[in-house]
């Protein structure tokens, strides 16, 4: 089944106002992916406008991801480098 663009950013736009960035990405380039496949269908102000919006909060939660994706890896080499600390400390 594949969906249209509209059901592609309705979805879209329900997991980025639940600020689920992961997933607002990953309907967003299935969005994008089904522009290219109705956009025989389309005028060229339509597919302009539809492909900018989607660009819009493609952008965004690209970003969002990114920086929660760094915050992590932060964390993780921080208890990385503490558990190293602790364990030469034992010795």
């Amino acid at each position: 089944m594949h969906e249209s663009v509209a059901d592609c950013i309705d979805v879209g736009r329900i997991t980025y106002n639940k600020a689920d960035f992961y997933h607002t990405v990953v309907w967003m380039e299935h969005a994008l992916q089904q522009l290219e496949r109705e956009k025989p269908n389309m005028t060229e102000s339509y597919y302009n406008r539809t492909q900018a919006l989607i660009l819009d909060f493609l952008s965004y939660a690209t970003f969002e991801v990114a920086y929660v994706s760094k915050k992590l890896i932060q964390h993780f080499t921080t208890v990385a480098l503490a558990l190293k600390s602790v364990s030469f400390r034992e010795m």
